[in-house]
């Protein structure tokens, strides 16, 4: 979480991400519902994914590409 080499992330970003630490299945679940929610101040723009359906293929797909 706000820790790839070079890239440019927000200082609400880095504050999370000190906070968090790393992504979990309900931090994921939580940011693409509602970004701006979960890190307000972010300057990432992503729309939120309102079906459930949809956030769950989402994760499950990030969580097995790893």
């Amino acid at each position: 979480m706000a820790a790839q080499e070079g890239f440019d992330y927000s200082q609400a970003m880095r504050r999370f991400a000190e906070r968090q630490g790393a992504w979990t299945g309900e931090l994921l679940e939580r940011s693409v519902a509602a970004p701006e929610q979960l890190v307000p101040g972010t300057e990432m723009s992503a729309m939120p994914i309102l079906d459930a359906a949809e956030r769950a293929d989402l994760i499950a797909y990030l969580q097995a590409s790893r």
